[in-house]
């Protein structure tokens, strides 16, 4: 009797155990990402982004940890959907495809038996967009279409933690039934905590981005302006200019509106090196905004 239990009851679990270690490793994974976005900090005094050298390491190793597990993932859903083959129709019938897009979908089959819409999701959610934008792309932001670049930026950030929910999604929808209420209520409890990390350390990484969008627009104002925001090279913008122009002490109002991100910007949690204490303050934000966000002061423009 107690075979057999294991016989019927053995595949169910086993689904549920590895799902469960994809969606914590997913969970994971998000938080490693977050500190990436903490990385700039402002040298008020000389009026530049630096970079928090200490954390740079520490989210460079972690993510990369994360990241092998994820191409082992990614490996092992391969090997199962050689024996299923493709998996295009989990969310679409096939008859509903336009007659071109089924022929894709059939050569897709024919050469690519494996591929499936996990593995891509996978696959792209381990580029490494957070290295590449936040670590190399933030700090050239200066000069012209500085607006452009910073979009293009967020966007490829936003868009990789889509791809990060999406994982966890998956990996929910897998375990289905097979754990009890408690365990599922855990896991939304998880993801709301999570939920507000990110929006805390997304909170953290565009108060830089409006404080040198800022720095930008003063620049506009002087002829021949090239303003470079690394502190490893000199601008044509001096600080007192700077302070009058984009004062951080007075009120939003004139003569630069800083909206939702002049608290953080006047507490001066964007100059310090201490990640807790960036962590701990923008996060009690987040959590505290995430369902409230109707007390956030937004900008004019």
């Amino acid at each position: 009797m107690t075979w057999a239990l294991i016989g019927i009851l053995g595949p169910f679990v086993f689904v549920a155990i590895k799902w469960k270690r994809v969606f914590i490793l997913s969970c994971v994974a998000v938080s490693f990402d977050s500190l990436f976005l903490y990385i700039p900090i402002i040298d008020q005094e000389n009026k530049c982004l630096d970079t928090d050298k200490t954390l740079r390491n520490v989210a460079l190793v972690l993510r990369s940890l994360t990241d092998i597990a994820f191409i082992f993932h990614i490996i092992a859903l391969i090997n199962d959907f050689m024996d299923e083959g493709p998996k295009w129709d989990d969310h679409a019938s096939a008859s509903r495809l336009p007659r071109k897009l089924k022929l894709v979908r059939e050569v897709i089959a024919k050469k690519m038996p494996w591929l499936s819409i996990r593995i891509v999701v996978n696959f792209l959610a381990i580029l490494p967009i957070p290295q590449v934008a936040i670590v190399v792309g933030s700090f050239r932001l200066g000069g012209s279409k500085h607006f452009l670049k910073q979009t293009i930026i967020n966007v490829f950030l936003v868009f990789q933690y889509f791809l990060r929910i999406f994982q966890m999604f998956l990996s929910i929808k897998k375990i289905g039934d097979t754990v009890g209420k408690l365990v599922k209520g855990s896991f939304y409890f998880l993801m709301y905590i999570i939920a507000g990390c990110v929006f805390a350390a997304f909170w953290y990484f565009f108060s830089i981005q409006r404080e040198t969008s800022c720095w930008d627009q003063a620049c506009q104002t002087i002829a021949g302006c090239m303003p470079i925001y690394d502190c490893g090279h000199s601008t044509s913008l001096n600080s007192t200019f700077l302070n009058k122009l984009c004062p951080i002490e007075s009120p939003n109002a004139t003569p630069f509106d800083f909206g939702m991100f002049h608290d953080i910007l006047k507490s001066g949690i964007t100059e310090s090196t201490n990640f807790f204490t960036k962590f701990f303050y923008s996060f009690w934000w987040g959590l505290k905004n995430l369902r409230y966000a109707y007390n956030c002061v937004t900008a004019v423009h």
